[in-house]
């Protein structure tokens, strides 16, 4: 009776194969492209309602209400763009050895610009967005002097002239790219051990199917039908053993002397076993 269904996980593998390794990396990237190319059409897609946005480098907007290409309540918040000055050389210690650098501090609120409505546009010529505010209020957070603008333009500098979103991701690379990549970085002496476990990654996923289904039989076997909750609790408990291996890997793809790429089939090769194991032992029972 096992037989059909451990044909169609098998079935299942190679279907699953197909999605991670060409069809879910290309989809992904279809579908950011298409964010990006509205984007470029409508710039107020970028934006959404009641939420902080980082549109630009140094610019973090809020808005209150998006109709069409037209803002209500809208809050600019420009950073610092001026480099932090540099920290002062502290005394040397008492081994002398030179005390750790102070990491620069973080860039702060700089101006807040607020209006009651405006509208964004894409400013064709220059390749930058224009924010066109009406009833400004300006404040400069240094000295918290308010000063008011009827009327105010402000560019944002957003690269829009690219046709694209340029290189993709790992996880959004297709096992082709991936393999282009891998050779790439290892003829200029890069570490690859995030490339391969990526590799790693998509296939182990492929083949989580047959495991899942080795296990299931025999837990589906020996459960009673009034015995729905452990079912569920066994099965999820399935599921955060396979996904802890998973985020373990990837946690360490930058340290590849513990080799990361291997873990990531461990809980297939547990599964598979502990799996044959119950269908062996459900069989003997009869």
């Amino acid at each position: 009776m096992s037989g059909p269904i451990l044909l169609l996980s098998v079935f299942l593998c190679g279907l699953s194969a197909w999605f991670n390794l060409q069809l879910g990396p290309q989809w992904r990237m279809a579908y950011k492209e298409l964010l990006f190319r509205i984007g470029k059409e409508r710039p107020t897609a970028l934006l959404q309602e009641n939420q902080f946005v980082r549109l630009a480098r140094h610019y973090i907007i809020y808005v209150g209400g998006v109709d069409g290409p037209n803002l209500r309540h809208l809050v600019v918040y420009q950073m610092e763009t001026n480099a932090p000055p540099p920290v002062p050389d502290a005394p040397p210690t008492e081994n002398g050895e030179p005390a750790p650098a102070t990491p620069p501090a973080a860039p702060r609120v700089e101006t807040i610009f607020s209006a009651p409505r405006a509208t964004l546009t894409l400013d064709t010529t220059n390749q930058v967005l224009q924010l066109e505010m009406a009833e400004v209020e300006v404040v400069n957070v240094a000295s918290w002097q308010p000063a008011h603008l009827s009327s105010m333009v402000l560019p944002l500098p957003v690269d829009l002239s690219r046709p694209t979103l340029g290189n993709p991701p790992l996880t959004d690379m297709t096992m082709g790219e991936l393999l282009g990549m891998y050779y790439e970085l290892r003829h200029l002496g890069v570490d690859v051990t995030p490339v391969v476990v990526q590799m790693h990654r998509q296939v182990a996923f492929s083949f989580a199917c047959l495991g899942f289904t080795l296990v299931g039989i025999p837990l589906a076997v020996r459960a009673h039908r009034r015995e729905t909750s452990a079912g569920v609790g066994i099965a999820l408990g399935l599921v955060v053993v396979y996904h802890g291996f998973v985020v373990l890997a990837q946690a360490w793809q930058t340290y590849p002397d513990r080799h990361p790429h291997l873990i990531l089939w461990v809980p297939n090769l547990l599964f598979y076993g502990l799996g044959a194991w119950l269908l062996w032992r459900a069989n003997r029972r009869g």
